[in-house]
């Protein structure tokens, strides 16, 4: 049964509606019952960057996900991703007629001039 919530943080011990099990340096430090709870979990919340690649192999719900931990540090790669987002998202409005290209064309030198350039 895929109903219980899993935290792998600490700091959500209050929270009584999750499950926290507390940060461990590999899955085998787990006890059986521990491990069988994040397997049967429907989300696991703020695993560690080491075990988010893991949950993801297996198809386990993360919050955050493991696309989010593998470009956390990478100044360039979000850089990258969140100008692929925009020119994307204002591209899809445009093209789709929504009657809302307007506003986005208002937005992008918004946008070009966040950077401070």
């Amino acid at each position: 049964m895929k109903s219980s919530i899993v935290s792998i943080a600490p700091f959500l011990s209050a929270c009584s509606p999750v499950i926290t099990l507390g940060v461990r340096s590999s899955l085998a430090d787990y006890s059986p019952d521990e491990r069988r709870l994040m397997w049967n979990a429907r989300t696991i919340l703020f695993p560690t960057p080491r075990f988010a690649g893991i949950f993801q192999a297996i198809g386990k719900a993360t919050l955050p996900n493991a696309m989010t931990y593998r470009h956390w540090r990478s100044r360039v790669d979000q850089e990258i991703l969140f100008n692929t987002w925009v020119c994307r998202t204002l591209a899809q409005g445009c093209i789709s007629g929504n009657g809302r290209s307007c506003a986005y064309l208002e937005i992008i030198p918004f946008l070009f001039s966040c950077d401070g350039s």
